[in-house]
């Protein structure tokens, strides 16, 4: 059956989804300050959470061992922010990343009490989704064949075929298209139509160079796979990704110039040697320095909010000033306390990862609650940001929203 449509609280939801997807382009900025509408709608949410709620603290729904590791590394944060504030740090900054973090915990909670109650239209939100991820694909389709970005929005990418996405920049790209394959298989199930846009996502994908993306789409692959009933179908579907695979990396390369070839093989050789310079390769660079110098100096409480930025700013002689962008840098700025607390959560997310494959007649939730599932993972251990982040808001309301539901009475079905 269908679940019962309130126009509030599902356009609430979806209002939430299209801002995310849409703050960069919708970003104002006077002098130092920036307007964006996530900063607009983190404000409505404490007042709907105050109207809503009068501050009730539903302690079922933090029995979750997702829903409790987030939201102590959150408070844990929260608090890192107030004595850096303390300690002299830029005040207007910091209160607005404490905002930031303390909206997110208010969004999550009122999302899982909407999901809960059944007051959301979960296939209104999932075309909502379907729409985005069409424009995704569009765009780095588009990308693909041009050699060149379309859109220049957030940050330059640094992939030879200059394949961006929407906003410019990979993260986005690697989330919304294997989540778009995904919603597009629960809802019409293999089709032709289900395959042929699976070939294109991920022919895009793997000339757009993101590893993150081809390990999302894997996984989904996979899942999608374990799902069919029909052993000869799976051995023929993982025979023909196997082959697709090899065929598009090669068609990769063919569509490379000889510059391009030898950016790639210098960066690779960069990658592999022991002396890493900062200059060429920052990623490498700052997951090595950071794990040194933890393993050299481990701290019970950290060295504090973005700790791990400033340490890297310094350790590359001033020349960036880049979040590390892994979740390395959580036992630097938070120590071992909030690597405890990032492992829980991390924890949490393989343990529903694996419930989720072994559940047999899954439901709307329980769909939903394993492509969350691994999109929050991918973003944490790749691309973790001390920022909102649509995938943790959405992902982990509708994490504790399928843990609660009881799919044996409760199905959300199509």
């Amino acid at each position: 059956m269908k679940i019962t449509k309130n126009n509030f609280e599902t356009s609430f939801l979806i209002a939430f989804i299209i801002i995310a997807f849409l703050d960069e382009v919708l970003t104002i900025r006077v002098g130092p300050i920036f307007f964006t509408p996530l900063k607009a709608y983190s404000l409505l949410s404490l007042f709907v959470y105050l109207k809503d709620s009068i501050l009730k603290i539903r302690k079922s729904s933090y029995q979750n061992k997702v829903r409790s590791g987030f939201t102590l590394l959150y408070i844990y944060i929260l608090i890192s922010i107030i004595f850096s504030v303390l300690q002299g740090g830029a005040v207007g900054g910091l209160i607005e990343r404490f905002f930031h973090f303390f909206s997110s915990l208010i969004i999550i909670d009122l999302f899982v009490k909407y999901i809960i109650n059944k007051k959301v239209d979960l296939e209104k939100v999932i075309n909502v989704l379907l729409s985005i991820y069409f424009i995704e694909l569009t765009v780095t389709f588009l990308e693909a064949v041009l050699q060149r970005p379309l859109i220049n929005l957030g940050v330059v990418n640094l992939s030879p075929l200059k394949i961006r996405g929407f906003h410019g920049d990979r993260i986005y790209l690697a989330e919304y298209l294997p989540l778009g394959w995904f919603l597009f298989y629960i809802k019409h199930g293999i089709s032709y139509k289900s395959v042929l846009l699976g070939g294109i996502t991920f022919f895009v994908i793997i000339l757009s160079g993101s590893n993150t993306a081809i390990l999302l789409f894997l996984l989904v692959a996979i899942y999608i796979t374990y799902s069919l009933k029909n052993t000869v179908t799976k051995i023929f579907i993982i025979f023909i990704s196997l082959l697709a695979s090899l065929s598009l990396n090669y068609l990769r390369s063919k569509f490379l110039d000889d510059t391009d070839q030898m950016v790639i093989q210098k960066r690779n050789e960069m990658y592999y040697e022991s002396d890493v310079d900062a200059k060429s390769n920052w990623r490498l660079f700052a997951i090595s320095t950071i794990w040194e110098d933890f393993v050299s100096s481990p701290t019970i409480f950290g060295h504090g909010y973005e700790g791990s930025e400033k340490f890297l700013e310094r350790k590359s002689g001033y020349l960036y000033k880049m979040k590390p962008h892994n979740i390395i840098s959580v036992l630097y700025d938070y120590g071992f306390i909030g690597g405890i607390f990032a492992i829980i959560l991390l924890w949490g997310l393989v343990k529903n990862t694996i419930k989720t494959l072994r559940i047999n007649n899954r439901t709307t939730l329980s769909h939903l609650s394993f492509i969350f599932s691994i999109l929050i993972l991918a973003r944490l251990l790749f691309y973790y940001h001390t920022t909102v982040v649509w995938v943790y808001i959405l992902g982990i309301a509708i994490i504790v929203a399928a843990d609660r539901v009881d799919v044996t009475k409760k199905k959300l079905l199509f």
